[in-house]
């Protein structure tokens, strides 16, 4: 992943509610952003989580079942 695609997806993530950030004094360069799920980013993860584990698990049944046959 290059810089040009990461902060546009994590802006966003923070335009949408999903994230929070806060800027932080850095004693060697710039200020640094750091970032951290909100509630709402949070219960997207575990929606999106469990999402992925249904899908996992019908496509192991899939091919186990195919390759049964």
């Amino acid at each position: 992943m290059t810089e040009g695609s990461v902060y546009p997806a994590l802006t966003r993530l923070e335009s949408s509610g999903l994230l929070a950030s806060r800027l932080v004094r850095s004693t060697s360069g710039p200020a640094r952003k750091y970032y951290l799920l909100t509630a709402v980013g949070q219960a997207e993860a575990f929606r999106a989580l469990k999402a992925w584990t249904t899908l996992t698990t019908n496509v192991d049944y899939i091919l186990k079942t195919r390759s049964c046959s």
